[in-house]
């Protein structure tokens, strides 16, 4: 029977009066602690375990606080729910890391400094420097933020001797602790790294110089994410964006090794593209005339020297096809004594790359290799450029018979410009050509072309 119950304050509620037997009112009092304990169990099973379940769910708990950069959460985890150093150092299946990542993503410096005190320093070590899916380490977080913090987190790992030293003793690990410091930190970061925690010596710096980061060393990823350390360590400081790094280098290096400065910027990487080319595929142009302002660098590229044409060709690709931008494209053959020498510029106009990769090299190539071997610059600049672009080239030339007899020509695609201009739909370039009569003529007399 459901009743108001009023009191003098005019407050009223509503309450209910059950009429029971005397059996009934006995099983209800030994049932009461049942009857809640079950409605305990419906609140938990229907609300609380589907909505939360980061309270059941130790793992997630983890992660949450390892993201979250929340000390409590991790110290609880340690006390309260007593769990061992494996477990809170285990590897997530989906991301293959650690809670480190994170905690050196975000730069959570206390929390580090924490887990490095309740964790044995051996596994602490390893847990420290093992690459995720992608495959970046904790110590590679921690370095790319160094110049957002006040390197707490990089401090305090090298103070570790377990890690420091397992990093002197790696070649591949010092290159790509190197690697990290030139692609984003400034002078000054670098300096801390390199002379106060690590105490490189010169001799140290021209080894990791001439360490060859091969991508097929790291056979648990995929081969993408590991071929980013095959840019060079010049290439990283011709990309960062603060001043004077690529000197630093050069002067970490010292003058007496300036042949291995000049090697690391001829060194490919894993898409067949040396720092030369890179530069002028980011469009860091300002970088590229640094670089040729360097006598060793500008040696490498001198056409007087045949073992030089190859690198030159590549260079033109990049100028020539490439790049959009016309003032850099005589800045560029101005460097390269090519404005004015029009026999010096057709003859790369015929140049076939001879430095063609063998078949079991070939079958290892990753996605995205330039294989300059299959091109011909007129039909790469017809396929990337505009009409413009292709006249003012059309004019570099000692005559007009070097572009008539090339842009037939078929490249290591078998196509030549005039079919390349066909696949990219640009009529105004495919008129441009068949205005050339030697062109017409050729066309009409060879099957094979008209074909």
């Amino acid at each position: 029977l459901n009743v108001l119950i009023a009191s003098s304050s005019n407050n009223c509620i509503i309450g209910e009066v059950q009429f029971l037997l005397n059996a009934m009112k006995s099983f209800k009092d030994r049932a009461h602690n049942l009857y809640a304990i079950q409605r305990q169990k419906e609140y938990f099973d229907l609300s609380v375990a589907q909505m939360l379940p980061i309270l059941l769910h130790e793992k997630t708990q983890l992660f949450v606080a390892g993201n979250t950069g929340n000390i409590k959460a991790i110290c609880k985890l340690f006390v309260m729910h007593n769990q061992s150093e494996t477990f809170m150092m285990q590897i997530d299946e989906e991301s293959q890391e650690s809670i480190l990542t994170n905690l050196c993503v975000f730069n959570e410096h206390k929390c580090v400094q924490f887990l490095s005190s309740m964790i044995s320093l051996p596994l602490f070590a390893e847990c420290v420097l093992t690459p995720n899916r992608y495959n970046g380490t904790p110590l590679d977080c921690a370095l790319r933020r160094l110049n957002l913090s006040n390197g707490e987190i990089v401090r305090h790992f090298f103070s570790i001797d377990d890690i420091k030293q397992r990093c002197l003793a790696n070649l591949s690990t010092r290159y790509r602790i190197l690697w990290q410091l030139f692609r984003v930190c400034t002078v000054d970061a670098i300096d801390l790294v390199v002379h106060k925690l690590l105490n490189l010596s010169t001799a140290d710096i021209v080894e990791i110089m001439q360490h060859e980061y091969s991508h097929t060393t790291d056979a648990v990823f995929k081969i993408a994410t590991s071929a980013r350390y095959t840019d060079s360590i010049v290439n990283k400081a011709c990309q960062n964006h603060h001043d004077g790094v690529v000197d630093k280098l050069i002067s970490l290096i010292g003058s007496d090794n300036m042949q291995v400065f000049v090697e690391a910027v001829c060194r490919r990487n894993a898409y067949n593209m040396n720092t030369v080319e890179l530069c002028i595929g980011y469009d860091n142009i300002a970088e590229v005339k640094y670089l040729l302002s360097i006598a060793q660098v500008k040696g490498v590229y001198l056409v007087q020297h045949k073992e030089n044409h190859s690198r030159i060709f590549r260079l033109l690709f990049w100028v020539l096809c490439r790049n959009q931008n016309d003032a850099v494209l005589y800045e560029m053959l101005s460097e390269l004594d090519l404005l004015e020498n029009k026999a010096q510029f057709s003859y790369f106009m015929r140049y076939r790359d001879t430095d063609v990769p063998s078949q079991e090299v070939q079958s290892q190539l990753i996605q995205g290799w330039w294989m300059y071997h299959n091109f011909l610059l007129i039909g790469q600049l017809v396929r990337f450029q505009s009409l413009q672009r292709l006249k003012s080239v059309v004019a570099m030339l000692d005559d007009e018979i070097v572009f008539t007899e090339m842009v037939l020509a078929s490249d290591g695609y078998n196509l030549n410009a005039l079919e390349h201009a066909i696949w990219g739909n640009k009529l105004d370039v495919i008129a441009f050509i068949l205005s050339f009569d030697a062109v017409r003529k050729q066309c009409m007399e060879n099957q094979d072309v008209m074909w």
